[in-house]
């Protein structure tokens, strides 16, 4: 039986696996991730928060505790993993640390999914289609990350009385393919692969970032 207060196996955790794991999800997240600098999880989060029939809310503590952990831990390991992929003089060396660094990434990374699972229980519950409320969630995040990753600030509220309380829109991110509406294009397509309807899973490693 699954626990879900065990933070090594909840349906946070579960759903991040499976959707991860969907055929062209890990290239599609990556790519974001690394152009503009999206945080994964984030995404992830907004997705499974819609399957719960929630609204993210960047205002929240545990929320904002989630996206410094992410950009001061996570993604300073990461940057360290990959690196040692230029260390090219001693090859043994780094392949018996790239494992273990790979692992405390991954450690540190279900680490935040826990937080965020937990501070689901006090987001607003709205009774929505998951595409609608997923791009929603998505929509209320950049929104908060539009200064720079992990720098919130900018809360559901704000983003809806933006634009007139169409909270169907968002702030425009004013980078790279985000501006003039294709932001819009770029949610659709990441709406495929949070939708745990949309597509079958087809493999079980999470998180090979």
């Amino acid at each position: 039986m699954n626990d879900a207060t065990n933070k090594d196996d909840n349906p946070f955790w579960r759903y991040a696996l499976k959707q991860y794991g969907n055929m062209g999800a890990e290239s599609h997240f990556l790519r974001y991730q690394d152009e503009l600098g999206v945080d994964v999880n984030m995404l992830l989060y907004c997705g499974w928060l819609a399957t719960q029939q929630k609204l993210f809310c960047a205002d929240d503590d545990p929320i904002q505790q989630a996206m410094l952990w992410q950009s001061q831990v996570v993604l300073p390991l990461r940057q360290v993993r990959r690196a040692s992929r230029a260390f090219i003089p001693f090859p043994a060396l780094i392949a018996d640390l790239r494992p273990t660094l790979k692992q405390i990434e991954l450690d540190c990374e279900q680490q935040q999914l826990w937080c965020l699972y937990r501070a689901a229980e006090k987001m607003e519950t709205r009774l929505a289609p998951f595409d609608a409320l997923a791009a929603q969630n998505i929509r209320v995040y950049l929104c908060a990350a539009k200064n720079g990753n992990s720098q919130l600030g900018t809360s559901r509220k704000d983003a809806e009385e933006s634009n007139n309380g169409d909270d169907l829109q968002y702030c425009e991110i004013e980078q790279g393919e985000w501006t003039n509406g294709g932001e819009n294009t770029w949610i659709q397509a990441t709406l495929d692969y949070l939708n745990p309807n949309a597509m079958k899973s087809t493999a079980s490693e999470p998180f090979n970032l």
